[in-house]
């Protein structure tokens, strides 16, 4: 279990970049996912008319 504790180390002295891109990408794949549908949507409403 040693990479946890290096990683709470690293957390510690600089907070930021780890948890924060972690964070990021958990909260940017649903995001994209919901424009790949939007965009697809649109691209079939306009192709409809």
């Amino acid at each position: 279990m040693t990479p946890e504790k290096t990683r709470m180390s690293k957390d510690k002295a600089v907070p930021t970049p780890i948890a924060v891109v972690e964070i990021f990408k958990r909260a940017v794949d649903p995001l994209t996912a919901c424009m790949g549908v939007i965009r697809s949507v649109e691209h079939n409403e306009q192709n409809h008319r």
